[in-house]
């Protein structure tokens, strides 16, 4: 398995807010193929199953989450130029929310 985190998009559903947890392997990781290994285990079924059961939503389509399904949901890249927006708009949903 080849993992490229330069070749790697993010999915996002059509008209809605996101967040995303990214998983990287650096290029001078001390143990680069266990890092592989643990990459490829997170974004396996199992792993999935497991971070559903963390309360997150799984990327997995095979692997539904608690609340609804993505079997059926249209996805659409997103443009790595709007990364820049993220953190003032994290700051932005904690100011008006009240979360650290």
């Amino acid at each position: 398995m080849v993992l490229s985190v330069a070749s790697a998009r993010a999915a996002t559903l059509e008209n809605s807010a996101k967040a995303e947890a990214e998983v990287v392997l650096y290029k001078a990781s001390p143990h680069p193929n266990a890092g592989k290994l643990l990459i490829s285990f997170i974004l396996s079924v199992e792993g999935q199953r497991m971070l559903r059961e963390q309360r997150r939503i799984p990327g997995h389509r095979d692997v539904d989450p608690q609340v609804f399904s993505l079997r059926n949901v249209k996805l659409h890249t997103s443009d790595p130029r709007f990364a820049k927006e993220y953190g003032p708009a994290g700051e932005e949903m904690r100011a008006i929310f009240g979360a650290r």
